[in-house]
């Protein structure tokens, strides 16, 4: 009977995935015959390459697989829970900074309006201490926007300020084209603009 082997994982479990990744072996080896790991006592055996030939053994690497997706599922949520729970902390943190100073806040911004500015720009107002400065910037109005209504308006009114975007229908222009090597051709003619990249079938694993 062949016996193939694999590395050991450092929980003393056999670790397929790291079969023959440094290619030494350990205490433990893969029966081809019942797919279950034993014990490797011969150390004069020479390993060889572990192969799925059959449907028990492609079987029982599905089966690896779902179990390795179920523990990435696992540590996912727990992650997931994790990174939740912290972005509540830091959304907490951040409330209680905003009580603690929004008084104080407020208190400066009424004793900057009694006292000089040592700075004014078109933009903004600074008062400088020791410890920083107080600023009041001025903003930009906001514009609440009706687009229907101002581009009926445009179109009429100002038609030179209405911007057309032009595009290919992409979608369309596939149905109608063929390939042909790195060319996409329409009625025999190659179409400049377009480089056609193959690309390799995809192989998946359903579970």
């Amino acid at each position: 009977m062949m016996i193939e082997n694999t590395m050991v994982s450092g929980y003393g479990k056999p670790d397929e995935a790291m079969m023959y990744a440094k290619g030494m072996f350990e205490d433990y080896v893969l029966n081809p015959e019942t797919l279950e790991y034993e014990p490797f006592d011969d150390v004069d055996l020479k390993p060889e390459r572990f192969i799925i030939d059959n449907d028990k053994k492609a079987d029982w690497a599905i089966e690896k697989i779902k179990d390795e997706r179920a523990e990435f599922d696992r540590l996912e949520k727990i992650a997931l829970d994790r990174i939740a729970e912290l972005n509540q902390r830091v959304k907490d943190l951040q409330e209680r900074t905003e009580r603690r100073t929004g008084n104080l806040k407020a208190l400066l911004m009424d004793y900057m309006q009694t006292v000089k500015p040592t700075k004014q720009t078109k933009t903004q107002t600074q008062y400088e201490l020791l410890s920083g400065k107080l600023v009041m910037k001025k903003q930009q109005p906001e514009y609440v926007r009706d687009e229907t209504a101002l581009l009926a308006w445009a179109e009429q009114t100002a038609p030179e300020l209405v911007k057309v975007k032009k595009e290919v229908s992409w979608g369309d222009l596939k149905k109608q084209a063929d390939v042909s090597g790195k060319s996409l051709l329409l009625d025999g003619e190659v179409i400049p603009g377009v480089i056609v990249v193959e690309r390799p079938d995809v192989f998946e694993v359903v579970v």
